[in-house]
């Protein structure tokens, strides 16, 4: 209440009390309530200052903190054992991930800048550690690109983030075809295509098994499932492979994807029309 206004019926009380309009328990009664008033508005202000005093002071600590720690960690990263770059480097990417899944409801775009951040470092402290301790031969890169990929698959998936599970999926696409360019230098044509053909096939069967469930994923492994049938052709771009072959190859695989989604897109239509 507005202190003048307490200050004016507490006025009033007196008087009631002095000219005898009621009786002395009945003000006493009024003026401690109009009082006990006051003294719990003053508290519950003193509370909330100190309360969010509190929750500036945390989140200062917190930020100063992770700015310290990255500080010490970029200073001394080289000097430090492998398995301990290997340590604080999943430390802090598993602090600033678990950030934004926290955040993923109450601030969606927050959550995504700190997924973002993680997915990023993730890549960049792999590599990192990789170039510190000569550690790039093909088969370090490869693992280090899967490991990227199957945990960006999997925030995408625990967090929802679409977008994150792509980029997983691509990863794990580009570390396939580095995996058949270390086990084959020169492939062939047709070396390329059994490689490719299994893991489409794979993809697009769970893919249109997760239709039923969820179709924003289900749809997501089938665009996935096709980019894998089309590793033949996009890696005959880059080696000694027939242009006729490739062009031949790509026109019959797209018209072929074509017919394949138009009958997965036709199919709940065909459905609707039988159950009237």
């Amino acid at each position: 209440m507005d202190p003048v206004k307490r200050k004016t019926i507490l006025s009033e009380i007196e008087h009631w009390r002095n000219s005898k309009l009621l009786p002395e328990h009945y003000c006493d009664f009024l003026k401690n309530l109009y009082i006990e008033e006051e003294v719990g508005s003053k508290t519950k202000g003193r509370n909330s200052s100190t309360s969010g005093s509190w929750q500036i002071f945390r989140k200062s600590f917190l930020i100063l903190s992770l700015i310290s720690l990255f500080l010490v960690c970029s200073l001394y990263f080289t000097s430090f054992h492998p398995v301990m770059q290997i340590g604080i480097s999943l430390i802090i990417i598993g602090i600033i991930y678990s950030i934004g899944i926290v955040k993923r409801q109450s601030k969606p775009t927050t959550a995504y800048i700190y997924v973002g951040l993680a997915s990023m470092l993730l890549l960049f402290l792999g590599e990192l550690i990789l170039g510190i301790n000569g550690w790039q031969s093909a088969p370090a890169v490869i693992c280090t690109i899967v490991f990227s990929g199957g945990v960006w698959i999997l925030i995408g998936l625990f967090a929802r983030i679409t977008l994150l599970q792509f980029c997983g999926w691509a990863y794990m696409i580009m570390a396939y075809t580095m995996l058949i360019h270390w086990i084959h230098p020169d492939p062939k044509w047709y070396i390329l295509q059994l490689y490719a053909i299994p893991m489409f096939i794979i993809l697009f069967m769970l893919g249109r098994s997760r239709l039923v469930t969820d179709r924003i994923n289900g749809w997501l492994l089938i665009v996935i499932s096709s980019m894998f049938f089309l590793i033949p052709e996009g890696y005959g771009l880059f080696v000694d492979i027939s242009y006729l072959i490739l062009i031949t190859g790509i026109i019959s695989k797209i018209l072929c994807l074509a017919i394949i989604i138009w009958l997965l897109l036709r199919k709940p239509k065909t459905e609707e029309w039988i159950t009237r």
